[in-house]
Order: C-alpha cells, then structure tokens, then sequence
C-alpha cells in the first residue's frame, strides 16, 4: 500500500510538474506578447507624435495659404477698383475727343464757307484774318487733344 501511495503521489507530482511547466510556457508567451505589445504601443506612439507633427505643419501650411488668398482678393479688389477708375477716364476721354472732333468739323466747315466766299467775294482781308483764326483754333485743339492724351 506504500507503494501504491507513492506511485499515486508520484503521478500527483507528475501532473503537477505538468501544469506548472504549462504555466509557465504560457507565462513566457503572455510576457513574449506583453513585450509586443510595448513595442507595437511605443511604434504607435512614435507615429502619432509623427503625425501630430505633419498635422501641425499643415495647419502652419493651411493659414499661410489663406493669409496669401486673402492677399490677393484684396490686390484683385484693388484692381477691380482701378480698372473701373480707367474706364471712367476712358470714357471720359472718348467724349472729350469726339467733342474735339465736332470742334474741327465745324471749323472745317467754317473754313469752307469761307473759301466760298472767297471765290464769290472780294473778302481778301477778312478771309486772311478767319484763315489765321481758323488756323489758331486748330492749332489750340491739336494741343489741347495733346494735353488730354499725355494726362
């Protein structure tokens, strides 16, 4: 009976030593596994330290690039301004040189009436007077057209 309680204790111990190498392979693969799983964890933590950083330059990226669009929305508004300023000058001008441009039709034709009286008169002395005139006029508007083109 001796015998039988020691061979009972001896596949005790058996089993025993059995789960506690079991155990402890299984210690060593959840030690294996936690040891990952730091690894995996400070990898996870380097690329999000990566990425805040990306993230803020982008950010820095993002407001400069608005800054720049705000920029030139107000050059282009200025322009916009401008542009309108021009034409009303242009306009301005247009109707200033057509005005010139009557000046000189009506002088012309003044001056032809005259050389129709010329022909059909003895008016010498006051066509050579409405000639100088018709000419001092001319020459007053051609500078005049002048002053307006250089402004």
């Amino acid at each position: 009976s001796l015998k039988v309680k020691a061979e009972f204790l001896q596949e005790e111990l058996s089993k025993k030593t059995l789960v506690t190498e079991n155990l402890l392979k299984k210690l060593e693969y959840l030690s294996t596994e936690a040891g990952d799983s730091e690894r995996k964890l400070s990898s996870s933590e380097e690329e999000k330290q990566g990425l805040t950083t990306r993230l803020q330059v982008f950010e820095e990226n993002v407001g400069r690039l608005e800054e720049l669009l705000r920029q030139k929305n107000d050059e282009l508004e200025e322009g916009r301004t401008a542009l309108k300023v021009l034409q009303c000058k242009l306009n301005l001008t247009e109707k200033e040189m057509l005005e010139c441009k009557q000046k000189i039709a009506d002088h012309e034709k003044e001056l032809d009436d005259m050389h129709m009286l010329v022909k059909h008169g003895s008016y010498s002395g006051e066509l050579e007077a409405l000639r100088r005139q018709s000419e001092d006029k001319s020459f007053e508007l051609a500078m005049e057209i002048k002053k307006r083109k250089e402004a």
